[in-house]
């Protein structure tokens, strides 16, 4: 009469019936095969839980009074352990509190007494196990869209962009949905030593704004940034078909030259990027802008500023900018705000240590010391060489003294030694910034060092004066390296 007989007869589901009475088990069991329903019988709540254990039951029939766990006990363990089982409790002498004990602790669905209608009977169970069908479908979709979302938001992570410790450059993200998906999203890209960027936020969380974010992905892959306003206003031209008020998206595009530190920037209503300079201070750049499909023929301006080797660019969505200025610059300042991984590791522990209600993304860029330094072979050179080095080079103070005397070892000897047939040749170094370490390459025109002049080692007399200044940088240096023609100092 409700509709469940042909789901009944089909899926012929299973009655776990227990009772300590055997003419109770088998009354049961015949008014059930009436029903097409697959029944088992045990007599005891100890035996019902390893038939639970073993198979899939829809309804679990379970008699009040038993000797050693009662119907009470089962049905609640019943409950913990398979919740997608239905329960009819049964009984000839229970009282109030036996049935509030078991509305507390067990998931019962009908209390029947005995001795019972089989009618009565007959429409509770069906009633029970339509009920059950339904639920038991509701979990299986859910349970599938689950591992969809899961494996969308498998997909998601894998679009974001790989960190890139480039030469003179170092870039980081973070990103966090506030739930399985997001709507942020971002991309950067070097193309001869031009670094192509875009952050975009999709209005609204989830699945919807996930799928958008796929879209808008797509459209902006390959893009170049270095017309980022030209780009933002298509953009915006494109996506106003929608004429949807609801329909919107912040963005951030835009280029930075590695080698020059240029920054051009179009901001479509995206939170303004910080800069974090030398001394801790933090710039605000940009002036807003319209978000994208927001209003029809808006115009986008780019911004221009020059991001120098020790600033730290910091781009983000509205997920951390809606907690204020004030405390995103606190949260950056209060760790070494030049150093990126240490500022995501702030901000994790600041915004995302207990749960969020809107996505987070950011992205860090440094520029990294990238620059090559020539001096002719001559000793009064030297001090004035290394003094200019340390000035430029972000160089720990309890280092300073040990790279100042490797320094000066090294390029005396290159002096020295390798030029000394020919004062006329020039001596490069190099000095190149990667993830936090400085790496000081001195090379000389000379022919070059013996392959047995990497191992300190294998030196007659690391006392002598052959030997003494590799022991020297061996000691106060110990990852620096010697290859032909090199030294390479690694702080």
């Amino acid at each position: 009469e409700q509709g469940y007989g042909t789901d009944i007869m089909k899926f012929r589901p299973k009655v776990l019936i227990v009772d300590d009475e055997a003419n109770i088990r088998r009354a049961l069991s015949r008014v059930f095969n009436t029903r097409s329903y697959q029944t088992t019988t045990v007599p005891s709540g100890s035996q019902a839980l390893s038939a639970l254990a073993q198979d899939d039951f829809n309804l679990v029939i379970s008699d009040l009074k038993m000797p050693g766990m009662n119907g009470i006990d089962l049905l609640s363990l019943v409950r913990e352990r398979y919740p997608l089982t239905s329960q009819i409790l049964l009984s000839g002498n229970a009282d109030i509190d036996d049935l509030d004990s078991a509305i507390g602790t067990c998931n019962i669905n009908y209390y029947i007494s005995k001795p019972w209608s089989n009618t009565d009977l007959i429409a509770k169970v069906d009633s029970v196990i339509g009920d059950n069908l339904v639920q038991r479908q509701k979990q299986t979709e859910t349970d599938h869209m689950q591992d969809e979302l899961l494996a969308a938001t498998g997909m998601q992570q894998s679009l974001l962009p790989d960190p890139i410790a480039a030469s003179g450059l170092y870039v980081e993200s973070l990103y966090k949905a506030c739930v399985k998906l997001g709507g942020d999203a971002f991309n950067y890209e070097l193309r001869d030593q031009k670094l192509h960027f875009y952050m975009i936020d999709v209005v609204g969380h989830g699945a919807a704004a996930a799928m958008e974010s796929f879209a808008l992905q797509h459209l902006l892959a390959r893009a170049d940034f270095s017309e980022p306003d030209r780009v933002t206003a298509r953009m915006n031209s494109n996506y106003m078909y929608l004429r949807n008020p609801m329909r919107y998206f912040t963005m951030l595009s835009g280029t930075l030259d590695v080698d020059t530190g240029l920054l051009r920037f179009c901001q479509a209503g995206h939170p303004s990027p910080l800069v974090v300079k030398s001394d801790q201070s933090v710039e605000v750049l940009g002036s807003g802008g319209f978000p994208v499909g927001m209003i029809a023929g808006a115009r986008y301006e780019v911004t221009e500023t020059k991001l120098n080797e020790d600033d730290l660019l910091m781009m983000f969505s509205d997920g951390l900018a809606e907690q204020g200025c004030d405390s995103l610059r606190s949260c950056i300042t209060s760790a070494n705000g030049l150093d990126p991984k240490a500022t995501i590791d702030q901000i994790k522990s600041w915004r995302l240590s207990a749960p969020i209600d809107d996505d987070v993304s950011a992205l860090f860029l440094r520029r990294q010391m990238n620059t090559t330094l020539e001096i002719d072979s001559k000793l009064e050179l030297v001090h004035e060489t290394v003094e200019q080095l340390l000035s430029v080079c972000r160089v720990d103070v309890s280092m300073r003294e040990s790279v100042e005397l490797c320094l000066n070892e090294v390029l005396n000897n290159a002096i020295v030694h390798g030029n000394a047939s020919d004062p006329k040749k020039r001596i490069r170094i190099h000095v190149l910034e990667q993830q936090g370490r400085l790496l000081f390459r001195i090379t000389d025109e000379s022919r070059g060092l013996a392959d047995n002049a990497l191992d300190i080692a294998k030196l007659p007399d690391v006392t002598a004066t052959s030997g003494r200044g590799l022991a020297l940088i061996k000691a106060l240096l110990p990852d620096s390296r010697i290859d032909d023609g090199d030294t390479v100092l690694v702080v």
